[in-house]
């Protein structure tokens, strides 16, 4: 079973989400959540047990390749995305996954390449 989106999105970098107004940070939460909808594939997968997440980042034009510690941090609104909803939690997700803590995300795998169309794109793959 395997699930997957590619969206026009560029992650932002854990200095710059660590100096993110709370407000602003759950705005791009909202945001990433619409474009998965739109860009995914449908119909959403509810997967069991232990998941692989692979994501790409695709950086374009006037962009550059991150540290791979940036890299792997900037990943978290997108995981947290994915998961189930936390029953405090006001913000949407995708419930694709049941958490996205090590005991339900098997193997993370974060990588990136210069996009050969000069767009920056984030590609996200989900499979059991």
């Amino acid at each position: 079973m395997k699930w997957t989106a590619r969206l026009p999105y560029d992650l932002i970098s854990p200095n710059r989400l660590m100096r993110m107004h709370f407000a602003q940070r759950g705005k791009e939460h909202v945001a990433l959540h619409n474009l998965m909808l739109r860009y995914g594939q449908m119909p959403l997968v509810e997967f069991e047990g232990k998941v692989n997440v692979s994501i790409t980042r695709l950086w374009g034009h006037r962009k550059r390749a991150m540290d791979e510690d940036n890299l792997y941090g900037a990943c978290k609104i997108l995981l947290d995305v994915l998961r189930l909803p936390s029953p405090r939690s006001k913000k949407p997700t995708l419930g694709l996954i049941k958490d996205d803590s090590p005991n339900t995300i098997q193997s993370l795998s974060v990588k990136q390449q210069k996009s050969p169309d000069r767009d920056t794109w984030i590609e996200v793959e989900v499979s059991q």
